[in-house]
């Protein structure tokens, strides 16, 4: 009996310890719950901060690849200020507007994915080798890389977007001191059409009898990058659309914020400068273009897909209080008229773009707009 005793005292004893083991592995494993994201605020805040203080906007916003909110307020055409649209055109997402530089991922991305065609991976290479073999590259240039354009930090300070210019400034040069240093400048990603094309066709271009006519080059150049563009990037995010001219059923017009009586500044097409400008897609497409490369698998290989979403190569970063976020904007003006654009991409697989058609507006800075909207759409 007294065995027996001992026994249910041990066996109780080994209960009671399993359940205080238990006990405290399901304590241990309370956790408070962390910060939650509403997509719904995330809108709400965009609408918030836009609505009535532009002349119009649009904006998109995907969710892990696929689109989660769309929408647009405000006039793409303002009533009263074109003789051919009496009444206004009302803003849409799908208004297809000057993206200025928001043109430039996308050129970095068409790069990429010509690059890869190639079988190449390294950017940290002379981009001089990828130019017309008859122009004259003064020597401060030769050690100039891809990255280095992509960057800004050429060293490159001349202006001049279109074959002609860059033809001079190549032949002109860089200061050594100005090499590496970060200076944004449009020369840069208007040198990449040219660099793009040699990359896929060059063999065929300084082969052919057109090699040392830069007419034929200059419109050669701009139509292989353009059909890379639309087959590599913007067709396989489907937009199907020439990006190169503004809608003539739906135009997007540009405006002074702080003086509507101003008349309105009607873009035209940019077909001699595209790579650092120069692109008409909507606020939609462009979110289809980030979402694509960032999402679907094998749209942007490695180690492309680092370079531009690790390394912030083609896009700038910035910190919020969710972790850092990418980004691109594009700004342009004329005569007080003008346009802001942004695309941003956040760290809870969320991309969103706004786009604005006026300039000396009151929603302030585009960048800040879209950041704080994200950031004030996080509760506890």
């Amino acid at each position: 009996m007294k065995r027996f005793t001992q026994f249910i005292f041990s066996l109780v004893a080994l209960l009671a310890l399993s359940l205080t083991a238990c006990e405290q592995v399901v304590i241990d494993d309370i956790k408070q719950p962390g910060p939650s994201f509403s997509m719904d605020q995330f809108e709400a805040n965009i609408i918030e901060a836009l609505d009535g203080k532009v002349t119009g906007y649009s904006y998109s916003i995907g969710l892990n690849g696929n689109a989660a909110r769309e929408g647009a307020g405000g006039f793409a055409v303002m009533p009263g200020t074109s003789p051919d649209y009496q009444t206004g055109i009302e803003m849409s997402h799908t208004s297809r507007m000057h993206i200025a530089s928001v043109t430039k991922p996308i050129t970095a991305l068409t790069l990429f994915k010509t690059m890869d065609g190639k079988g190449m991976q390294d950017i940290d290479i002379p981009f001089v080798q990828f130019l017309p073999t008859h122009w004259t590259v003064h020597p401060s240039l030769n050690d100039i890389t891809l990255r280095q354009l992509l960057e800004h930090r050429s060293g490159i300070l001349n202006s001049g977007n279109v074959y002609d210019d860059i033809k001079d400034w190549v032949a002109l040069g860089v200061n050594q001191a100005d090499k590496g240093k970060y200076s944004y400048n449009n020369a840069n990603y208007s040198a990449l059409r040219i660099v793009t094309a040699y990359i896929h066709s060059g063999n065929l271009l300084n082969e052919a009898s057109f090699a040392n006519d830069d007419d034929n080059l200059d419109q050669l150049t701009k139509d292989i990058f353009m059909n890379l563009m639309k087959s590599k990037v913007l067709i396989p995010a489907q937009v199907t659309h020439d990006p190169l001219f503004p809608s003539r059923t739906n135009p997007v017009y540009f405006y002074n914020y702080s003086d509507l009586n101003q008349a309105p500044w009607i873009t035209g097409s940019f077909t001699k400068g595209p790579g650092a400008f120069g692109l008409y897609l909507s606020a939609n497409e462009i979110s289809s273009v980030m979402a694509h490369a960032r999402h679907l698998d094998g749209y942007l290989p490695q180690p492309f897909y680092d370079l531009f979403f690790s390394e912030d190569v083609g896009l700038h970063d910035s910190n919020g209080d969710q972790g850092t976020y990418l980004h691109h904007g594009g700004d342009w003006i004329s005569s007080g008229r003008g346009v802001n654009t942004r695309t941003m991409v956040f760290p809870n697989n969320v991309e969103a773009t706004i786009m604005i058609n006026c300039r000396s507006h009151e929603a302030g800075d585009d960048r800040s707009l879209l950041q704080n909207a994200y950031d004030d759409a996080w509760s506890n």
